[in-house]
């Protein structure tokens, strides 16, 4: 098995590659799925908009790293300490 090669200082850098965004909704749909293609987009940030269970959360980090790649960085903002939890629909506080 060789060694995973370091990206070189030559190659190029799309601005996409260096923002993070939110999404819209619990769902990756057809436009935002086309829109973080089309610009490379590196990094999303979810919300409580975007949890409704474990299983869709599952689903929907498949669906994004399918998109935008498996080092895609997908994080979960906790919104003032509050964070949805995914197996029970109720929030809990995260210190």
């Amino acid at each position: 098995m060789s060694p995973i090669s370091e990206p070189s200082r030559l190659d190029p850098v799309r601005p996409g590659q260096l923002l993070m965004i939110d999404l819209p909704g619990p769902e990756l749909d057809k436009d935002t799925a086309a829109y973080l293609r089309e610009h490379g987009i590196g990094a999303v940030c979810l919300f409580g908009k975007n949890v409704e269970s474990a299983e869709q959360l599952r689903r929907l980090c498949a669906d994004l790293r399918e998109v935008m790649g498996e080092h895609a960085l997908i994080a979960i903002d906790h919104e003032g300490g509050r964070l949805p939890g995914p197996s029970s629909g109720r929030s809990r506080r995260v210190r």
